[in-house]
């Protein structure tokens, strides 16, 4: 039992590398993709954590406000069962910058970061019989409200662990990067999100991860997260953000 229990953590672990680890995949490599759905959770209690990313932290880690979970993304990039588990956060910092990046769905893609909106965790299905100590928060990304001017997609093919189905992606809405506590991410692993119109709807799932067991009732899915790149050498067209005195 023992060793069965050892061998679902790794593979867990395992899958969650591959979704919110190696997010910055060569161009011709297979790119990493979260399907990510709103949920209905139970109460909650606010808490700080000192965050750092590659993005508004990249030169010093900042205290935030973590508050309610409302987001839980799961793997659409392959055979992968990792989740992650979306909560709201608060932040003094003003990331407003803009950076050119690549992803599947554009080659030159302009996108402004405006305000921190939330941090995702690592997580596992624990009505699934997950691992019964919980993940701990090495592959955190901080999630960025964005802009970009892009065109819409229609009959993209998205699979994860609620369903497949030929989704209709709108506009861009969030830039993401891989982050840490205290100290960022060793990579600059980065992610587009993208408004997804789909006819695929989650269920209700309990999830584990450092914070503790939550229960969650999942709506349709909203948005659709992949692996994005810096285009170029320079990929910054506007550095660090000004915090708020």
């Amino acid at each position: 039992m023992r060793r069965a229990a050892r061998s679902l953590t790794v593979a867990v672990t395992a899958a969650l590398a591959a979704a919110a680890c190696a997010l910055a995949a060569p161009e011709n490599a297979t790119p990493v993709r979260l399907a990510c759905y709103p949920a209905q959770f139970g109460s909650w209690h606010a808490q700080t954590r000192t965050l750092a990313d590659r993005l508004s932290f990249a030169r010093a880690a900042a205290s935030v406000s973590i508050g309610a979970p409302q987001t839980v993304c799961a793997s659409a990039s392959g055979p992968s069962s990792g989740y992650l588990t979306c909560y709201v956060v608060k932040s003094r910092t003003i990331p407003e910058a803009t950076y050119n990046v690549t992803d599947e769905f554009a080659k030159a893609l302009t996108v402004t970061a405006q305000a921190l909106g939330s941090v995702c965790l690592p997580s596992t299905r624990a009505d699934q019989g997950g691992s019964a100590s919980a993940p701990t928060s090495k592959n955190l990304l901080s999630c960025y409200t964005a802009k970009a001017t892009v065109p819409a997609h229609g009959g993209v093919p998205v699979s994860d662990a609620f369903g497949t189905s030929t989704d209709s992606l709108g506009a861009l809405v969030g830039f993401c990067s891989q982050a840490g506590w205290k100290a960022p991410a060793p990579d600059g692993s980065f992610l587009t999100c993208y408004a997804d119109q789909t006819a695929t709807t989650g269920t209700v799932v309990v999830l584990q991860n450092e914070f503790g067991y939550l229960k969650a009732a999942l709506g349709p899915r909203g948005w659709l997260c992949t692996s994005a790149s810096f285009a170029g050498s320079s990929g910054v067209m506007q550095a660090y953000p000004r915090p708020v005195r």
